[in-house]
């Protein structure tokens, strides 16, 4: 009778313990290696988020800021107006140009 070796880490048989532990072994390094790409994507995800809700406050504190000296400049002006000199074909336009007076 010939004895076979059960891995339940790979649910299969093997005929030598010492294939099944080197098939293991294998199996654990490709594992290891998933997961420290995985744990390094996740790194990048973050910077890259981090990264993008700092651009998205300077573009808000940026709005606010505009939004404050119009005040400022109507309350003591009575009006606010400016000329475009371009033509703009969307918003971003539209912002360029008041923010570029």
């Amino acid at each position: 009778m010939k004895i076979r070796y059960y891995s339940e880490v790979l649910n299969k048989y093997f005929d030598e313990e010492k294939d099944l532990l080197n098939a293991e072994k294998e199996y654990k390094k490709v594992q290891e290696n998933i997961r420290k790409e995985q744990e390094e994507a996740r790194a990048k995800m973050k910077i890259l988020v981090d990264t993008r809700k700092e651009r998205a406050k300077e573009v808000e504190d940026a709005f606010k800021n505009a939004n404050q000296l119009m005040e400022e400049f109507t309350r003591d002006y009575g009006s606010f107006h400016f000329t475009m000199t371009t033509p703009f074909t969307s918003i971003v336009g539209l912002f360029d140009e008041i923010f570029n007076f």
